[in-house]
């Protein structure tokens, strides 16, 4: 991350799988956990999925650590089925803060 905030990037995030999200914003640094999953079905889309639900978090004025949860929610459940495409509602993902989702969600 350092390598980009030291191009001009206000905000980095690197996800790198199952491994932690770092994240870095101004002088804020932070890491987001991702809780292991053992049933993956399929991960097309699986990072397009984590760029639409950090962006959805974002719009909605959430935190950056939140828009992080969010993102790892949609993903986590996107590679839980075939293809990439899960029908969900919407509120499915967006309800939670980061600290609910580490207390009550089998998501990241």
């Amino acid at each position: 991350g350092a390598r980009y905030a030291g191009a001009g990037a206000q905000t980095v995030v690197v996800k790198n799988g199952a491994a932690p999200v770092y994240y870095l914003q101004g002088d804020q640094t932070g890491v987001v956990a991702v809780p292991p999953l053992t049933d993956v079905v399929d991960t097309t889309a699986a990072g397009d999925s984590f760029n639409a639900g950090f962006l959805a978090g974002l719009a909605q004025h959430k935190s950056l650590p939140d828009s992080i949860a969010l993102a790892c929610r949609l993903a986590r459940s996107v590679v839980q089925g075939r293809g990439a495409l899960v029908p969900v509602e919407p509120a499915d993902f967006t309800s939670q803060t980061q600290d609910q989702t580490r207390a009550n969600s089998p998501l990241c």
